[in-house]
C-alpha cells in the first residue's frame, strides 16, 4: 500500500519540501518523486515583519516613496515658481529673512496680518506658507461622519474650531504656543488647507492697501491658486492623467 507524502523544512528564510510515495509495508521501496526548496526574497524589515506573522507588500513600500519623491518635486517646483514670480517685484528675501528663527518667522506672520511689512518680509511669508499647506481631503464626497470623528481628523477640527473663537491665524496661533512654551513642537500641529488658506487672504488684505501697484488681484491670483496651493486634478480611473499645469503670470 502506498501513500503520497509532502514534507516541508520551514526555515526564516526559506522552506524545504518534498514529495514522497511512501510504501508502508516495505520502507526501502519508498520514492522521493520531487523535492525543492523556495528562498523568500526579503529584506531586514520585510523578514521582521514577515517573522511576526504580519503581511507583506512590497507595492505598498515602492508606493509610499514615489508619493514622498512626488512630493518633494512639487515643493520645489512651487519654491522655484514663487521665487521667479517675486523676484522682479522686489519681495525676494534676502539670506538675514531666511535665517530667521522659529519664533522670528512665526512673529512676523502675526505681524504682517495686523499691520505693514517690507515687501521682502511678505516674500518670506509667502515662502513659509508654501513649505505647509494643510490637510485637503481630495475625495468628491468629503470625509464620512466616522472619518470625521477620528482622531487625528478630530484633533484637526478642533484646532479649527480655536482659530475660529479666538479669531486666528494658523501663524497667530502657532506664534502664541511658541511664546507660552519655547520648546513647544509644532510639527505634529496640523490644520485644514482653508485655515492657511484664509490667513494668506488676510495677510494680502492687510498688505494690499500699503503696495496698491504691486498686491493687484492678478498676482494675489497667481500665487495663491496657481502656485502655493494648486492641487492637481485627479487621475481618471480610466486611465486619463489630468496635467499638472501652473498657470502663467501675465
Amino acid at each position: 500500500m502506498h501513500r503520497r507524502i509532502l514534507g516541508l523544512d520551514l526555515g526564516v528564510a526559506s522552506i524545504g519540501w518534498a514529495y514522497l510515495l511512501a510504501d508502508e509495508t516495505n520502507a526501502e521501496n519508498s520514492q522521493i518523486l520531487h523535492v525543492g526548496v523556495r528562498i523568500v526574497p526579503l529584506t531586514t524589515d520585510e523578514n521582521d515583519e514577515f517573522t511576526k506573522g504580519n503581511a507583506i507588500s512590497k507595492n505598498r513600500a515602492r508606493t509610499l516613496k514615489r508619493s514622498l519623491r512626488r512630493g518633494q518635486h512639487r515643493y520645489k517646483l512651487r519654491k522655484h515658481l514663487l521665487r521667479k514670480a517675486l523676484r522682479p517685484l522686489g519681495m525676494q528675501p534676502d539670506a538675514a529673512l531666511f535665517a530667521l528663527t522659529t519664533e522670528e518667522l512665526y512673529g512676523l506672520r502675526d505681524r504682517a496680518a495686523r499691520e505693514r511689512v517690507s515687501r521682502p518680509e511678505l516674500g518670506r511669508i509667502l515662502f513659509h506658507l508654501n513649505q505647509k499647506r494643510g490637510y485637503r481631503d481630495s475625495r468628491k464626497g468629503g470625509q464620512s461622519e466616522e472619518e470625521k470623528e477620528s482622531d487625528y481628523l478630530g484633533k484637526i477640527t478642533e484646532r479649527h474650531r480655536l482659530l475660529q473663537e479666538q479669531g486666528l491665524t494658523v501663524g497667530q496661533y502657532l506664534f502664541r504656543l511658541i511664546q507660552e512654551d519655547p520648546h513647544v513642537r509644532l510639527k505634529q500641529r496640523i490644520f485644514y488647507r482653508h485655515d492657511y488658506e484664509a490667513e494668506f487672504d488676510k495677510i494680502w488684505e492687510t498688505q494690499q492697501p500699503h503696495y496698491p501697484d504691486v498686491l493687484t488681484p492678478a498676482l494675489r491670483r497667481h500665487l495663491r491658486d496657481h502656485i502655493i496651493y494648486y492641487h492637481r486634478p485627479l487621475k481618471s480611473q480610466k486611465g486619463l492623467v489630468g496635467e499638472c499645469r501652473f498657470e502663467r503670470f501675465r
